[in-house]
């Protein structure tokens, strides 16, 4: 598991934010927030303790560790973050904390009971293991792999699994998504069609599991990556390495297991850097040293309890059972599971990550 953002020893604010607010060169001046000479001591320390707490059960690949300095000097890295939506950059996060707390991080289909910028925020900073779009944790890496299965057992064995059609869809809904966030992280398309699609159905991933079928799952994932590197070996072989860079790349280490030779080389993102496209041009460019917009939303109090027991969602549903689902898993291998993903992620919807 990837480790979640705290802050260290290390960054102990006080002498270090002094240090900084009062550094003489100009070239730090300029760039200090005109609220940051108002503070004393007391109100960095708290500000210390608001930003570990609204970092919180964000994943440092989502958001990399911050110190006070790097909101007080504006850093890049704080500014803007290009594989979350203009919308829900950290201004929108922190300012909103205290109401993602209350729901204890957990996204709620109910409109009434939080709203759909709470809930995309809620999956886009990754901040639980099931609703997120990456296979860093087991249950991202379980569903998709059942997902995976259901779709191709379905597809292939109909008489073997009962799979309702809004629910097939759901799946395909949540691989597309996966898919662009490994692909086309710049890009949010799929990722928001799928979150809609969550809040207004009934269905949802699996989440639960016993201690029995964790340790079958892992079990079974452990095979399964060893048959899905000779399966993708094999194709390369077969297809040749364009077709196969066009087509079955894009699946490999966002759907499917596989090697980092076997995979999708990121383009769209270089050394931290935005290349130039549609997303792009509708970031906004925020100045802090005018709006502080980071500071005042770091300010915005929380509650003194961070997190409570959040509502379940009545009547949701995953796809299937989970021992079905399991069963499914179990019966197809991924020279199965393959041609099932191209048949229905074919070459139009995937050659556009190689231009």
């Amino acid at each position: 598991m990837y480790p979640t953002n705290h802050l260290t020893a290390t960054d102990h604010l006080p002498t270090f934010v002094i240090f900084s607010l009062h550094k003489s060169t100009m070239d730090t001046e300029k760039n200090i927030p005109t609220v940051a000479s108002d503070l004393n001591i007391n109100d960095l320390v708290h500000l210390e303790a608001q930003l570990e707490r609204k970092l919180e059960r964000i994943p440092m690949y989502i958001v990399p560790s911050l110190t006070i300095n790097d909101v007080l000097l504006s850093t890049l890295q704080v500014l803007q973050n290009p594989a979350t939506p203009p919308d829900l950059q950290l201004p929108f996060l922190w300012r909103n904390r205290a109401t993602i707390d209350r729901d204890n991080a957990h996204p709620i289909k109910n409109d009434s009971s939080q709203s759909l910028n709470i809930t995309r925020a809620i999956f886009f900073y990754h901040m639980q293991e099931a609703h997120q779009f990456q296979r860093y944790h087991d249950t991202s890496r379980w569903n998709l792999a059942l997902f995976t299965a259901l779709l191709c057992v379905d597809a292939i064995m109909p008489a073997q699994v009962s799979v309702e059609h809004e629910a097939r869809l759901f799946m395909i809904s949540y691989l597309a998504a996966v898919m662009e966030r490994h692909n086309m992280p710049t890009v949010f398309y799929k990722r928001e069609e799928f979150i809609k699609l969550w809040k207004a159905s009934k269905w949802s991933m699996f989440q639960y599991f016993r201690a029995g079928q964790s340790k079958l799952l892992k079990k079974e994932m452990s095979q399964l990556n060893a048959e899905w590197e000779v399966e993708l070996d094999y194709a390369m072989r077969v297809m040749g390495k364009r077709e196969y860079y066009v087509r079955v790349a894009p699946f490999v280490r966002s759907v499917v297991p596989g090697r980092e030779d076997q995979g999708q080389v990121q383009i769209h993102l270089e050394g931290g850097a935005i290349k130039e496209d549609e997303s792009s041009e509708s970031m906004e460019k925020v100045d802090i040293r005018e709006k502080n917009e980071l500071l005042e939303a770091l300010m915005v109090p929380l509650e003194a309890e961070p997190f409570k027991r959040h509502q379940e969602d009545q009547d949701t549903m995953t796809p299937v059972d989970m021992s079905v689902a399991i069963a499914a898993m179990q019966m197809v291998r991924p020279g199965d599971m393959l041609p099932v993903l191209l048949r229905f992620f074919p070459v139009a919807e995937v050659a556009d990550v190689l231009e």
